[in-house]
């Protein structure tokens, strides 16, 4: 093109303006004048403010930083791509349902009761446990404890629409209560059934459980830490 090309009366176009157009690297690139390492206002380097188009070398932009993209404004792949621009964006995800961990008779008096089988711990501190092991897990939970039966079945029906999985530790309930069995027959969700002792250790009508023959898998036998044990399980079956 020679010097006539950059005597070009051409109209000064904004460098930013091009930039937030959407425009291909490359074509920028040819709108951007350099000639003996002087650029359109004659100082040397790329010029702050504005360019005119034709020249007779070239150079490329630089990269912008990565992740960079100006607020409100479209990307060259949702200007080509249509499609691209209403998935760009990831719709918000449904809040995750919680964890059901259940407690049956007696076992509000951990700490207080058998202290040498049950160890020293409280339930309090074993639903501060169990939150918190949660949390690492990137799961919500739900404690709750009942000496009553039909409590324990109304959760287990409730956790069919509301929760995620369901740790049960149904204590005494868990050799003797067919009620139990068959709310958690229910279920097409996890199930761990947790025990603190080793139930087999212990008396005979210990070693039979109405929760075994419908739970996904038991822990027994590890103290509190079988809750958390638990908790992973689940995490592995989500």
């Amino acid at each position: 093109m020679g010097e006539r090309a950059l005597n070009f009366k051409a109209p000064r176009v904004p460098l930013r303006k091009l930039q937030t157009l959407g425009l291909p690297r490359l074509l920028l690139a040819r709108l951007v004048p350099y000639k003996e390492g002087l650029d359109s206002r004659g100082k040397a380097g790329f010029g702050a403010s504005h360019f005119r188009p034709f020249a007779t070398r070239y150079v490329p932009l630089h990269n912008p930083p990565a992740g960079h993209r100006a607020p409100g404004k479209t990307t060259r792949k949702e200007a080509f791509h249509p499609m691209a621009r209403s998935s760009s964006k990831a719709a918000p995800k449904a809040p995750a349902k919680p964890v059901y961990v259940l407690n049956g008779p007696n076992l509000n008096l951990l700490g207080q009761r058998e202290p040498e089988i049950y160890g020293s711990t409280t339930l309090a501190d074993i639903e501060k446990q169990v939150k918190a092991k949660a949390k690492s897990l990137g799961l919500g939970v739900v404690c709750r404890q009942s000496n009553h039966e039909g409590d324990l079945v109304d959760w287990i029906q409730e956790a069919r629409e509301k929760a995620a999985a369901v740790i049960l530790n149904a204590a005494a309930y868990s050799h003797t209560s067919i009620a139990i069995h068959d709310a958690l027959a229910t279920l097409d969700i996890p199930v761990i059934e947790v025990h603190i002792s080793n139930v087999y250790k212990r008396e005979s009508f210990r070693h039979h459980s109405t929760v075994s023959s419908v739970a996904t898998g038991v822990i027994c036998g590890l103290g509190t830490i079988g809750y958390e044990l638990a908790l992973e399980a689940v995490k592995s079956k989500l």
